[in-house]
């Protein structure tokens, strides 16, 4: 569902690969549910922030469109990241549960407490634009995923996140099929 990629680019979905989901996503898309694609466009997107010092935003991705309409559409979202050095980007979904965190209770995401600012955050460094690492997978109807940003610096800075949608028609289909990716459910990915 969301995770950092190495070779993003060159794993991205093709026609006649085949996705399984694992765990319930949504009502249409339960456990095991594989599906072929058929047919893929990319599309780019861009959107820039700019953050005063110590300050935060989130944006929903279901707000800037990276959700699709059918459920038939897979988006295979590639994110990279330039200018903000300073801005610190925390994965949430659902709204207020950090993605990537501890095992212990306190060990959770808060931009607010400095011994905790840098747990589970994501810079421009671990995403480049020209070279996008963080891949998202995002279906119709799935909780929102949500970006909490936070300018760590004491300035202005701006934000520019590039969205390589990969575009996927996609196709149910039953029986055993050789899998070339399985998406895991966000709950999956906090264990």
């Amino acid at each position: 569902m969301i995770k950092l990629v190495p070779n993003a680019f060159k794993e991205m979905l093709k026609e006649d690969n085949t996705v399984k989901f694992v765990g319930d996503f949504t009502d249409s898309v339960k456990d095991g549910d594989t599906f072929i694609v058929e047919r893929t466009v990319q599309v780019n997107y861009e959107i820039s922030i700019i953050l005063p010092p110590a300050d935060t935003t989130t944006i929903d991705l279901t707000e800037v469109g990276l959700y699709p309409e059918s459920s038939k559409t897979l988006y295979e979202v590639l994110v990279g990241l330039k200018g903000g050095k300073d801005i610190l980007i925390y994965p949430q979904i659902p709204a207020g549960k950090y993605l990537w965190r501890l095992e212990k209770s306190f060990m959770t995401p808060n931009p607010s407490r400095e011994n905790l600012r840098y747990l589970g955050e994501i810079s421009v460094d671990d995403s480049p634009y020209n070279d996008p690492k963080l891949r998202i997978h995002t279906i119709k109807d799935l909780e929102p995923l949500l970006f909490v940003l936070y300018n760590d610096g004491s300035d202005y800075e701006k934000l520019v996140m590039k969205f390589f949608v990969n575009k996927c028609k996609i196709e149910k289909i039953e029986g055993i099929a050789e899998v070339t990716r399985k998406i895991l459910h966000f709950d999956l990915l906090r264990w």
